[in-house]
């Protein structure tokens, strides 16, 4: 981010000004933009200086030590739930959360492997007999063949 032109500078490019030369003149002898002479002459006028304009940032809703303490107390909680919680938006709060290097990623149900259960598992799988048909099973449900319905599903040959 660029930093702010010094009130010495400001005062020197608006006297060159004042003694008669031009704005764009100026703007060749001292560097600066047109715009940015424009903006200290408003400057001046509104506020009888050229000093830098205070920033109008408002205070963090996100604040580091409070969001860290939610997510430990919460940490199901979805981005919405974060924003909602901070009175904040929901970009916000992602944006906070990836500053803190925080992630809302769910764990999985199973935290470890059961190897009892596993190999019980895979007992199971073997007694399943070699013929048997595949089965495809998503969320919508089973299907038991898998032809492509877009794209070049005619130009494939169907085994």
């Amino acid at each position: 981010m660029a930093m702010a032109y010094s009130v010495d500078l400001r005062r020197r490019v608006i006297d060159f000004v004042e003694k008669g030369n031009t704005q764009e003149k100026a703007s060749e002898v001292f560097n600066v933009s047109v715009s940015a002479i424009t903006r200290w002459f408003a400057l001046r006028s509104e506020t009888g200086t050229l000093e830098k304009r205070p920033l109008n940032r408002t205070a963090p809703i996100f604040k580091s030590e409070k969001l860290g303490a939610y997510i430990e107390e919460n940490p199901d909680a979805l981005l919405k739930d974060v924003a909602e919680h901070f009175n904040g938006s929901i970009t916000g709060a992602f944006y906070a959360l990836e500053r803190k290097k925080l992630t809302l990623k769910k764990e999985t149900f199973y935290k470890e492997r059961n190897e009892d259960e596993r190999a019980k598992f895979d007992k199971q799988l073997a007694e399943i007999p070699k013929d048997m048909p595949v089965v495809y099973v998503d969320e919508a449900g089973v299907q038991q063949e898998m032809k492509r319905s877009h794209g070049r599903y005619n130009q494939l040959p169907v085994f």
